[in-house]
């Protein structure tokens, strides 16, 4: 069996499909959770801070692991660019877009240009705060999770860039892509959790039937950016769907998006995955219920009793006798029904018995 790294804020999603696959899977992440743990070889937790997980603390880790296990592939997930250690000292092959591709997704300016030319509509970008009354959002390049982005009036330290704020409902979509051609996984809507001056933080998803008409434009504007970037893999793009259906790109993520398990049948979608950067596309054929997760953040600091009975539908779950502040992540919540209604209602009822286990 071959054995495959997987280096991720949280991995333990891609951790369970690359295991689906048939691989041995080592895991690095910032939380090295129970279930991560279970569904893994080794998981190693990786020191991570703003800026994502430290390089020298990563490229260690690294070393221990291709020193004792014959790893072959490793698969880049969030919190991580490939440039973070060098590659050149290790065998394995390491799956990940080129550095121009995912330049040109991440740097707003470029991005914004690639759409203009297309006539696909992209929130307006600055890189100095504009002087009027309108509402924007300071953010961060090549930022994960929400945690980066907050209202311009809120920023005193002006760092990043500026993006005009647009109202309407936050949605996703999962895509296969060989660099020329691509494949619809599956349409979520996202949840967002408000902390002090963290009001976007990503707090899970649900899958969507989007309407034909909105299914078609939104595959269009992928195959354009597909076209001028040549992006790979199993990938993602945010978009906001205004009141009057108009589409509005927020970003294109290069690398296997949190949401992907929301339509994973029991093909493994990583392999579904590595395939595309053998430019071997094929079809996928996603999991037909509905499914949904939230991500629970703690309102007040808790720690995990050792005694604490998890329910089978929280995932991620933390260690016992971990602490974890107010606006961190405690684990998520998962859900799956006949309709995507059912599974909101059931995210929902499940998020307050475990509110009423921690604060109760």
């Amino acid at each position: 069996m071959q054995h495959c790294l997987i280096i991720s804020r949280s991995s333990r999603a891609l951790v369970e499909s690359a295991a689906r696959a048939g691989f041995v899977v080592h895991a690095i992440d910032a939380f090295a959770d129970e279930d991560c743990k279970n569904s893994a070889e080794t998981a190693t937790e990786c020191e991570y801070d703003e800026e994502g997980f430290v390089p020298s603390a990563i490229d260690e880790i690294i070393k221990s692991l291709v020193a004792t296990y014959p790893i072959s592939v490793c698969i880049i997930g969030s919190g991580i660019q490939a440039t973070q250690f060098k590659t050149s000292n290790y065998q394995f092959q390491l799956i990940k877009n080129t550095p121009e591709t995912i330049c040109q997704l991440q740097d707003p300016f470029y991005f914004s240009t690639l759409l203009k030319r297309n006539n696909i509509v992209f929130p307006k970008v600055f890189k100095n705060k504009p002087n009027n009354n309108k509402q924007y959002l300071n953010k961060l390049i090549g930022k994960q999770g929400g945690e980066h982005i907050t209202f311009a009036e809120q920023t005193g330290l002006v760092q990043g860039y500026f993006q005009e704020f647009i109202k309407g409902k936050t949605c996703s979509v999962v895509f296969l892509s060989d660099g020329k051609s691509l494949e619809v996984v599956g349409f979520n809507e996202q949840y967002q959790y408000e902390y002090q001056n963290h009001p976007f933080l990503y707090a899970g998803a649900f899958s969507i039937e989007s309407q034909q008409d909105i299914q078609e434009r939104i595959k269009h504007i992928l195959s354009i950016i597909v076209k001028e970037t040549g992006v790979k893999g199993l990938c993602g793009m945010d978009y906001i769907i205004k009141e009057d259906n108009e589409i509005i790109v927020l970003e294109v993520n290069s690398r296997p998006p949190a949401s992907f398990e929301l339509h994973e049948a029991q093909q493994s979608l990583i392999t579904a995955h590595l395939a595309c950067f053998l430019d071997n596309l094929g079809t996928y054929n996603r999991c037909p219920e509905h499914r949904g997760y939230m991500i629970l953040y703690a309102d007040y600091r808790i720690m995990i009793n050792d005694a604490m009975e998890w329910p089978h539908w929280a995932k991620d779950k933390p260690a016992a006798n971990t602490i974890i502040h107010a606006g961190q992540p405690v684990c998520s919540i998962h859900a799956s029904a006949e309709s995507t209604n059912i599974v909101k209602t059931l995210l929902s009822e499940r998020k307050k018995i475990l509110n009423q286990q921690f604060y109760c």
